[in-house]
């Protein structure tokens, strides 16, 4: 038996890796919200701005508002990342140091997602198989750009050498992991969703067809805020685990 298949059965299973990653949340729910809840400073700013200015500059508005949620986002997950790490390593959590390097390397990883979705999306376009591929050996990027604070071209590399050689293995733990947690996301957003169908008085075409109200988003996002980070300490608790097993 080689040294590789050694280190490939070592690895934790899916419930495993689902398990720990719900323990670690439930655990420190509060601390982790209390990151993912800027999410909603956005529409905070949005329901502000249009009382103060109207719909005559709902253009300015939008734009505005849509980056500067993209800016929370990127933010909240390189912090998430870091205070994951953190929790379990049993390390104190400084919120001014989090939140600083955070913005540090906001710039380096919003471009990796820009790039990581360019090279997926041409992918996915040409054959299914290259896109699939290129996002199980690039999986881990993103959480080794914040943690070891490596360039966008070394965090894809690094992410690429934890994958080769078991390939299969990380793509069926990523695929199912992300489904099993999917699964109580999409029932709140069900949820969600009849309330605004029995709000919009039962109609399904009015429901799809009309925009968004602000309070249907507000109420949309409230659940990514309990969600986010839930998917987030799932990939750092598997990039985790994946490193250990192959040193």
């Amino acid at each position: 038996m080689t040294i590789s298949s050694k280190q490939n059965k070592n690895m934790k299973s899916i419930i495993e890796l689902v398990k720990t990653t719900w323990e670690l949340y439930r655990s420190h729910v509060g601390l982790f919200i209390g990151y993912s809840a800027w999410l909603l400073i956005p529409m905070i700013i949005n329901v502000l701005l249009t009382i103060t200015f109207g719909s005559d500059y709902a253009d300015i508005i939008t734009t505005v508002v849509l980056t500067l949620d993209l800016l929370m986002v990127i933010w909240v997950m390189a912090s998430i990342i870091q205070v994951t790490a953190l929790v379990q390593a049993n390390k104190r959590i400084d919120a001014r140091k989090i939140s600083s390097y955070s913005w540090g390397v906001s710039v380096s990883l919003l471009l990796l997602s820009i790039i990581l979705s360019i090279i997926t999306g041409l992918g996915l376009l040409l054959l299914i198989v290259p896109g699939v591929a290129f996002t199980v050996y690039a999986t881990f990027s993103s959480v080794i750009l914040v943690l070891e604070r490596k360039s966008i071209k070394e965090a894809i590399r690094a992410s690429f050498e934890l994958v080769k050689g078991r390939f299969w293995k990380i793509l069926g733990r990523l695929f199912a992991g992300n489904i099993i947690i999917f699964i109580p996301y999409a029932a709140a957003m069900l949820i969600i969703a009849g309330l605004l169908l029995m709000l919009s008085g039962g109609s399904v075409d009015a429901l799809i067809s009309n925009p968004a109200t602000l309070m249907e988003q507000i109420m949309l996002r409230v659940i990514d805020v309990f969600f986010i980070p839930v998917f987030i300490i799932f990939g750092v608790t598997f990039y985790k685990n994946a490193k250990e097993t192959r040193s």
